[in-house]
């Protein structure tokens, strides 16, 4: 979360990169003051990393949520998800219920292989960004699927360490990664995946 969080916010970010990066700062280290140092655009990344959340009115919306509908007690996980959102993505103008994607063309191929989805439920990368946001992630499932994509999950972590064992006894060097990629799609895993994982039900097992 520490990398994910900030690379995120630099790849989708609403406002401009001067501004969230304070790219107007001097490097000049005579001229770093404590006045300058004082100075941070509530726009800028540094700002929302820093800021404090407030824990006071984040506890009493729960309990409102709560007691408005106590059926909101079994899904206690939103309330860390909406939290991340109302820290770190709303004051940069990033939209919630949203999936991100790298490309149009990454769009392309997720909307062709999952024809419910729409353009509009995902956010695309700014024109100005330099980098790519790296998540290292293990799954993502739920419950309410009678533990399908798990299982689907299982049979690519059989079958990659399968193929894997089989090109390491010829004397080749395998390449766990490449060996993923190659076999994913046959069992369903091209997925999502939420710019905000909980961790109400992810299982990290993915030995590669």
């Amino acid at each position: 979360s520490g990398g994910t969080i900030p690379s995120i916010l630099y790849t989708y970010a609403g406002v401009p990169v001067e501004e969230l990066l304070e790219i107007d700062r001097t490097t000049d280290p005579s001229k770093i003051t404590v006045e300058e140092l004082s100075r941070m655009p509530k726009t800028s990344m540094g700002y929302v990393l820093a800021r404090k959340p407030d824990g006071n009115k984040i506890l009493a919306l729960s309990v409102l949520k709560v007691l408005t509908n106590p059926l909101n007690i079994f899904r206690i996980h939103s309330l860390w998800t909406a939290s991340l959102h109302k820290k770190f993505c709303m004051p940069l103008k990033i939209p919630k219920n949203k999936f991100f994607t790298s490309s149009k063309d990454e769009l392309q191929d997720i909307l062709n292989r999952n024809p419910r989805l729409k353009e509009s439920d995902f956010l695309l990368p700014r024109d100005d960004i330099k980098a790519f946001p790296m998540i290292l992630v293990s799954m993502l499932g739920t419950r309410a699927d009678r533990n399908v994509y798990e299982a689907n999950y299982r049979k690519i972590v059989e079958k990659a360490w399968e193929v894997y064992n089989v090109q390491e006894s010829s004397g080749k060097n395998p390449d766990m990664t490449e060996i993923i990629l190659s076999i994913r799609g046959q069992y369903g895993s091209d997925l999502p995946m939420p710019y905000v994982i909980t961790p109400d039900c992810v299982e990290n097992k993915y030995h590669g």
